[in-house]
């Protein structure tokens, strides 16, 4: 799989075409696939947008096929550099995967953004249960609730007006799936200010959950993304070693492999569980 942009750089507001290539070298037909789209800032490793391109892709075998998109920047961006990643997802694939970084294909572009506004209200820390929470990591939480706490602040010299929209997701639902959990938390900024804001999970019938955040004012966007496990099997590309309000070892922080072979592992779960659902 690969990635070219018909721009190298342009200015916030402005929309960039991409154009991906795609080899089906196995004996199968990849059918009915979706490319999920993120983008990184990448001087702060803030991700700023993430969508789904409308366009469906399907691949006989031995075979290339093709997708194009545009991304429509936002007129909240900051001037440098951003990291454009495509990912092709198979049909019925879990949300709490497909922006886990674990997925493969996938292909990355960068992108400049000139003439960007300064920086709006940004994440500076993420915890759960008191714990510094380390991207695309999975938290080993106890029974009972668990408490995650974004800590978020205005640099600009203006007021910052915006929500921070909570969605919580059983493991294993999908883009049809509805969600267990919807809130929306009104975020207000005087300059020069910060605040933390609360998510509070009440649910103990699950063994794990994918918590995503969006923190936006409208032109800027920023997303929270949370694994929280009750076992070691709910998020299978991943190994989780220690946790957060809860035991492993003796160990209090959070420390995650994510490993080659059960990333292939975990494609093939999630490849045979989508064909059972066309089924």
């Amino acid at each position: 799989m690969s990635m070219t942009s018909e721009l190298s750089s342009t200015v916030a507001s402005a929309s960039v075409g991409f154009h991906v290539l795609m080899m089906n070298q196995s004996a199968e037909l990849i059918y009915n696939m979706t490319l999920a789209v993120d983008v990184v800032e990448k001087s702060t490793g803030a991700i700023v947008d993430r969508f789904f391109v409308p366009q469906r892709v399907t691949l006989l075998q031995q075979s290339s096929g093709k997708a194009d998109f545009v991304w429509k920047t936002s007129g909240g961006l900051a001037s440098g550099e951003y990291a454009v990643k495509a990912t092709l997802v198979p049909e019925g694939t879990p949300l709490s995967s497909i922006f886990s970084g674990a997925l493969s294909p996938s292909a990355t572009v960068d992108i400049t953004i000139k003439k960007g506004d300064r920086p709006s209200a940004s994440i500076s820390t993420i915890t759960v249960n008191g714990t510094e929470y380390h991207p695309h990591t999975i938290v080993r939480v106890a029974e009972g609730t668990a408490q995650v706490v974004v800590a978020s602040g205005n640099s600009e010299g203006a007021p910052y007006k915006g929500t921070l929209t909570w969605r919580l997701y059983a493991p294993d639902a999908t883009s049809t799936d509805a969600v267990l959990d919807a809130r929306i938390e009104a975020v207000k900024l005087h300059p020069d200010a910060s605040t933390d804001i609360r998510y509070i999970l009440t649910d103990s019938t699950r063994d794990g959950y994918y918590l995503e955040g969006q923190l936006s004012d409208g032109r800027s966007f920023r997303y929270i993304d949370v694994w929280l496990s009750r076992t070691d099997t709910v998020f299978p590309w991943t190994k989780c070693i220690a946790g957060a309000g809860g035991t492993s070892n003796g160990q209090n922080s959070i420390v995650v492999v994510v490993s080659v072979i059960a990333a292939i592992l975990a494609l093939g779960a999630i490849w045979e569980f989508a064909k059972r659902r066309r089924a």
